[in-house]
């Protein structure tokens, strides 16, 4: 019986050796298994990361102490952390959005365009007051942005 080794340190060579074994059909649905998987864990670690930025506003500590505390624990740096805490908070603000990204709908370039491009949804009063408004209005900030990024 052969038992089978896993490499502590795998490389290139060997991974790309295990995907010429698939046939056409098993690469793409790899891909494609792949790629839903990261998204999951995409929405997984904004959530984490939302959580990191709450607890951390609740003990009243600097959210920029946070982003630097975020960036040595992930080796990026400290303005790549704040932007990623932001990011993280402002996903997990919009559920439909974070739903998306956890379900593969969407990735995250867009799931991150979309957080920073449109507002947060409005509150049952808020949209009962903007109903008088004129339908002629001009585009909001967020309709501009969509048009920039979405044909």
């Amino acid at each position: 019986m052969e038992t089978s080794v896993i490499d502590p340190f795998p490389s290139v060579s060997a991974a790309l050796a295990d995907a010429r074994r698939l046939d056409d059909q098993d690469l793409c649905d790899a891909i494609h298994d792949a790629e839903m998987a990261l998204r999951r864990h995409q929405a997984h670690t904004a959530v984490l990361t939302a959580e990191l930025n709450s607890r951390i506003q609740a003990m009243g500590y600097s959210l920029n102490g946070a982003a630097e505390e975020l960036a040595t624990m992930l080796a990026i740096s400290p303005r790549s952390a704040d932007h990623r805490m932001d990011t993280a908070v402002g996903l997990c603000d919009r559920e439909l959005l974070w739903a998306a990204l956890y379900d593969g709908r969407i990735d995250q370039a867009k799931a991150v365009r979309s957080t920073t491009c449109s507002p947060r949804s409005p509150t049952p009063a808020a949209k009962n007051s903007n109903s008088s408004r004129s339908a002629t209005r001009s585009p909001t900030p967020a309709t501009n942005c969509a048009r920039n990024y979405w044909p």
